[in-house]
């Protein structure tokens, strides 16, 4: 399942790239992120009464039918029109460029690469930080279960409200610099304090703006690039590059107690669905 949200996701953000022009974008990105969540919110409200009248078998039934309905309209798609893409130095470079990884290219890669070890550092830090303050499971998912509850619901304000004026008025170098400050702020805070709350704060940020204005600009990052270019590089840095960053932490740190959280956190997931929260 996780083979399929990588492709799918990446196959949607290839074709917003060549449907979309950069106006068209920088208005609909963040609104169509801000569907994505309000669409997990939603059928997490629903999971509850869907298993309890049909049961949890169906469930596989249904995502099945879902995934069908995924190819029929992947098919409808690739007929829609392509939206040019205007002349600039920085695609110039990257057409006449010899290498399929120019230096715009390598940047973007450096940049996705780089996000994704922070995430996986600020992500362990959270994780070992919160075991050693609460130490009862009670404790932790509970705290959990607030945590994500309140990250939701800012990522759904920040994707609807705030991401497209800010992304219009100080456009995409200003929104991608928000999420790299704020996590170097609390990653200064855990070095000085490593208390809860200097871990909550950086994974508060890491959950709010990364997903948002974050990888909002990272898109927007791909509209000069032409679509041959896109097609080769985007599934390389997007795709392989960043499950590799993301994967360093099978490699490192302590195996347990990531599997201890990971099964609070999955617990938790399934109290959300159950309240309505998820």
């Amino acid at each position: 399942m996780e083979v399929i949200t990588v492709i799918t996701v990446l196959q949607f953000w290839l074709l917003a790239s060549d449907v979309f022009d950069v106006r068209q974008a920088k208005r609909l990105f963040p609104m169509i992120g801000g569907g994505g969540s309000l669409a997990a919110m939603l059928v997490g409200s629903q999971l509850k009464p869907f298993t309890k009248a049909y049961g949890s078998d169906m469930l596989l039934w249904l995502v099945c039918g879902l995934l069908l309905a995924l190819c029929a309209m992947s098919v409808v798609t690739t007929r829609l029109p392509r939206a040019p893409i205007p002349p600039s130095p920085r695609q110039t470079s990257l057409k006449t460029g010899r290498k399929p990884f120019g230096p715009y290219l390598r940047v973007m890669a450096l940049l996705v690469v780089s996000a994704s070890v922070v995430a996986t550092v600020i992500d362990y830090q959270f994780k070992i930080i919160s075991s050693s303050a609460l130490r009862t499971e009670s404790d932790l998912i509970g705290f959990f279960g607030q945590f994500y509850a309140v990250t939701g619901l800012s990522t759904l304000v920040l994707q609807f409200v705030f991401a497209r004026p800010l992304l219009n008025r100080f456009g995409v170098d200003i929104a991608l610099l928000i999420l790299p400050l704020s996590l170097g702020f609390s990653s200064v805070a855990i070095l000085a304090w490593p208390v809860l709350a200097s871990a909550v704060l950086g994974k508060f940020a890491d959950q709010t703006f990364r997903f948002t204005l974050h990888n909002g600009g990272l898109e927007l990052l791909w509209l000069p690039v032409s679509r041959q270019q896109r097609l080769d590089a985007k599934p390389v840095i997007n795709g392989t590059l960043k499950s590799a960053a993301e994967g360093l932490r099978q490699g490192s740190g302590d195996s347990g107690l990531d599997a201890v959280l990971g099964e609070i956190e999955l617990r938790v997931e399934v109290e959300l669905a159950k309240a309505g929260m998820a």
